[in-house]
């Protein structure tokens, strides 16, 4: 963070309605004024409400105004950090963004929790964010270095500082195939494991079965084997209209076997699926209002 960096007063909040709809009351204007301690709690400056970015500053004090339409609005002091100073530089994030707590720590009253840097605040009024020590009203310069700007590298950082805060994507994980049914019965979750086993039988009964129909068929094919069930007057290897007939009788038979042991896998898959209970998220908190 920058040393003893501080602005002067700056507008970031103002009381009734807001740009899309919502409303700031009064009372939770005042409340943020009249309760707002660092040392109690630290309202910090943050990226579009992001918390992944790290802090940009911290928000100093706060206090109240009233505006020229008898508005009753929240000014704030900050105390920015380097990224923030960067990001100004830029012309980026120029606006401020409150982010009301509601009944704070149960006192029943509204706290400044965070305040987010943004160019799209919803409240009205707030004031353009101007980091420089040629202005009365946005910076308090109390001790700074200031050298000169490169271009190219203020260009690269700019570039540097975004790769960094943004993070990389992390591979899928490997599934393996699920066949679904589009209309899957209900099933007792008690019979889950009975049901493996019968579809293990199932399954290996119908390889079996497979194994005989082919072991069958096979003296019918082969062209260097036994050739005592092929006729005379057929080319060797040839298969008769009875081999072939026969042959195709079973390949229907087995995907019969294959069709039904299909349904059985995605009745049991989708029972176990139907079965399967997630947790909800621990706790119901109360988040900030940001606005």
């Amino acid at each position: 963070m920058a040393k003893f960096l501080k602005t002067e007063f700056i507008k970031v909040a103002t009381s009734g309605h807001t740009i899309d709809g919502r409303e700031i009351p009064e009372s939770d204007i005042q409340d943020m004024a009249d309760n707002y301690d660092p040392k109690e709690y630290t309202a910090v400056i943050n990226y579009e409400h992001l918390r992944y970015f790290g802090n940009f500053g911290t928000v100093a004090e706060v206090k109240t105004e009233r505006d020229s339409k008898d508005r009753l609005c929240l000014f704030a002091k900050l105390i920015p950090g380097d990224d923030l100073l960067y990001l100004n530089r830029q012309g980026q994030k120029l606006f401020s963004s409150i982010e009301i707590q509601p009944n704070f720590a149960q006192t029943g009253k509204a706290y400044l929790a965070g305040l987010a840097v943004t160019d799209t605040p919803a409240s009205l009024g707030t004031d353009l964010l101007q980091f420089n020590t040629k202005t009365d009203n946005t910076m308090l310069l109390e001790a700074c270095e200031i050298g000169t700007l490169d271009i190219q590298e203020e260009r690269s950082r700019f570039y540097t500082f975004f790769k960094s805060k943004t993070p990389s994507p992390k591979p899928l994980p490997k599934t393996e195939p699920v066949l679904h049914s589009t209309t899957p019965p209900q099933h007792d979750s008690s019979e889950s494991n009975s049901m493996d086993k019968k579809q293990f039988e199932q399954l290996n009964g119908n390889f079996e079965k497979l194994t005989l129909l082919v072991s069958q068929r096979l003296p019918n094919v082969e062209s260097d084997g036994d050739n005592t069930n092929t006729p005379t007057d057929e080319p060797s290897g040839a298969i008769s209209v009875d081999a072939f007939n026969g042959l195709k009788t079973d390949i229907e038979t087995m995907q019969e076997s294959v069709t039904a042991l299909t349904k059985t896998v995605n009745d049991a898959l989708a029972d176990t699926s139907n079965n399967t209970k997630t947790g909800d998220d621990a706790g119901d908190n109360e988040n900030p209002e940001v606005i």
